[in-house]
């Protein structure tokens, strides 16, 4: 095993150069933050973009911080929101560090004396999927659902499985938007489908309830399970109330 990162990377360069696509994200990874090897943004790219090609969904993560910022490739908003959408699709956990990326931009416009909503406002007019989420939370908590509705659903076309969940929820209580309970059920199942323990949960009860799905208990414990296998304390407790 490398017991350095010099090490690392000279066995990550062989694995790369033969077309290994873990082994081109790993050694992207190690150019970007000078690991091992110089630090080198033009290399961490290049790599970074040979593992994408290659199916690596970590790389293709770490490629919109590239257009998103303008190093190495032309700033391109438009392909950094083409990625979000496919990343998100596929493999959504890759996008946890990029979710941190884009927090940290809003963070900095705010420490330059921007308001909160301004901020948010500007990059979510970028396509920063952190602001556009959170736009809609603040609007749904100030009450104006129907602009709630407008970034939820920006936010659900994307991919995010919160936005997916809120979404569904304003469709089927009618908030923001007519109630539409096919629509409701659309994206609920869309953010099941990203294993998002409140949808799970939500969804779990309309089956043990039959009230806008055929009535099926046993799909409905289980997706109950799951709420509760990720986390969600109301699927937890409910279970325990069924002795589960």
């Amino acid at each position: 095993l490398p017991q350095s990162y010099e090490d690392a990377a000279r066995w990550y360069r062989v694995a790369a150069e033969q077309g290994h696509a873990e082994a081109q994200c790993n050694l992207g990874y190690l150019h970007a933050n000078g690991l091992g090897v110089e630090e080198s943004q033009e290399k961490a790219f290049h790599w970074y973009k040979q593992a994408a090609d290659n199916g690596d969904m970590t790389a293709l993560a770490n490629l919109i911080t590239y257009y998103w910022t303008g190093r190495v490739v032309p700033t391109s908003y438009e392909k950094a929101r083409e990625i979000i959408k496919t990343v998100f699709e596929k493999e959504p956990s890759a996008m946890e560090p990029i979710s941190n990326f884009f927090n940290n931009c809003i963070a900095e416009m705010i420490q330059k004396g921007m308001k909160e909503e301004t901020a948010l406002i500007n990059q979510a007019s970028l396509g920063n999927y952190v602001a556009i989420e959170a736009l809609g939370i603040l609007y749904a908590n100030q009450e104006n659902y129907s602009k709630a509705y407008l970034k939820f659903k920006e936010g659900a076309e994307l991919g995010l499985p919160h936005s997916q969940y809120a979404l569904a929820m304003l469709y089927l209580d009618g908030l923001g938007i007519k109630e539409n309970i096919n629509n409701a059920l659309l994206w609920l199942n869309k953010s099941v489908s990203q294993h998002y323990a409140p949808a799970q949960f939500q969804l779990g009860g309309h089956y043990l309830l039959g009230d806008i799905v055929k009535q099926d208990r046993n799909k409905g414990l289980n997706l109950i399970k799951l709420a509760a296998e990720n986390g969600h304390e109301e699927a937890i407790s409910l279970l325990e109330s069924y002795g589960l």
